[in-house]
């Protein structure tokens, strides 16, 4: 067991050491071009979308009727349309403002109030946007980036890390006055627990690295999620972290098998209450309090912790039914000789 544990680690840690290391981009992700005809193949690379692309609106969004460079027409007034949240937009045409020196990109969107994409099931609107206000009040219209949207948002991450603070505290003070489980400090004596911990903090500083080091990397898949990290020309930094999502989501269904299995243990709701709210924190502190230089050194401190707490707080898998000693499994009881069934 010792020897699987230490050559898991050491893999794990070599892997997120590999992962994390800076590796040459394209260029800047947000570059202009200072022309009003945009390539098609160099906007897609460094914008990550192009002409047919969906996004949702997630709030309100004010959209002109004339973009600064289009000629004015005097019997045609300018207006500001507003898009309403959860709006499908499409983009239909995007190109530089040649009257900005800065180059600005205005992209022209079709705006549906259905999510029908039948014209006669809503109703259209169409409009300029700068791309910078385009991108600031929408995301990518696949569940993946919405749902990478939502937990990446900043209020979402300061309630969670105040409840999750508040119920490990809680838990804690409990411990101290009951013998109520808690991973790390009255651990069940399954190693699940401690290694879902584990792979928390390392997907959070794997996130975290993406987010310093290869920033356009990251965008890219934000833009276009998969589920699969063997697809093909998928950078290696999102093929490992994926493959750390699916790991997260296949240790915790065996945390929740392994406590299914314990018929005497009555408090489980309790100790995966706990369990969240310590992978919660760890989430947290990892992605959010700790620069990235300093979150390797104290990923590798925790992981000596947590296995340390584990090995030290390991509770007997059996007792011996005469004499109640501890049994790794079951058999004869070395301390009375009763044989165990």
């Amino acid at each position: 067991m010792r020897l699987n544990v230490v050559k898991f680690l050491l893999f794990l840690s070599s892997a997120l050491l590999l992962a994390a290391c800076h590796y040459p981009q394209k260029g800047d992700a947000w570059s202009s071009y200072g022309q009003q005809k945009v390539d098609s193949a160099e906007f897609r690379t460094h914008h990550h979308y192009w002409k047919g692309f969906n996004f949702v609106a997630t709030d309100s969004l004010h959209i002109c009727s004339r973009a600064p460079f289009e000629p004015q027409l005097a019997y045609v007034s300018d207006s500001l349309k507003t898009v309403r949240p959860h709006n499908l937009l499409i983009v239909e045409d995007i190109q530089t403002d040649t009257t900005d020196t800065a180059g600005t990109f205005w992209v022209r969107i079709a705006a549906l109030n259905s999510r029908d994409f039948n014209p006669q099931a809503g109703k259209i609107m169409t409009g300029w946007v700068r791309e910078q206000e385009l991108l600031a009040h929408t995301v990518p219209d696949t569940p993946i980036s919405k749902f990478i949207h939502g937990f990446s948002n900043a209020r979402l991450k300061f309630i969670l890390t105040c409840i999750g603070l508040a119920i490990v505290g809680y838990f804690l003070q409990t411990v101290r006055r009951k013998h109520i489980h808690m991973v790390h400090f009255n651990d069940i004596g399954s190693f699940y627990p401690t290694l879902l911990c584990m792979l928390v903090s390392g997907t959070a500083v794997l996130y975290q690295s993406m987010q310093v080091y290869v920033p356009d990397t990251w965008v890219e898949y934000y833009f276009h999620p998969v589920l699969n990290p063997l697809t093909p020309d998928l950078a290696p930094i999102i093929a490992l972290f994926i493959s750390a999502v699916w790991a997260l989501i296949l240790v915790s269904v065996a945390v929740f098998d392994d406590l299914l299995r314990r018929p005497d243990f009555t408090d489980a709701f309790s100790y995966l209450l706990g369990l969240a709210s310590v992978c919660m924190v760890l989430y947290i502190f990892f992605t959010t309090a700790v620069p990235p230089l300093l979150a390797y050194p104290l990923l590798a401190v925790y992981w000596v912790f947590a296995i340390r707490r584990y090995r030290a707080g390991r509770c007997p898998r059996y007792l011996c039914g005469n004499c109640g000693a501890p049994l790794e499994h079951v058999g004869r009881c070395p301390r009375c000789g009763m044989m165990n069934e």
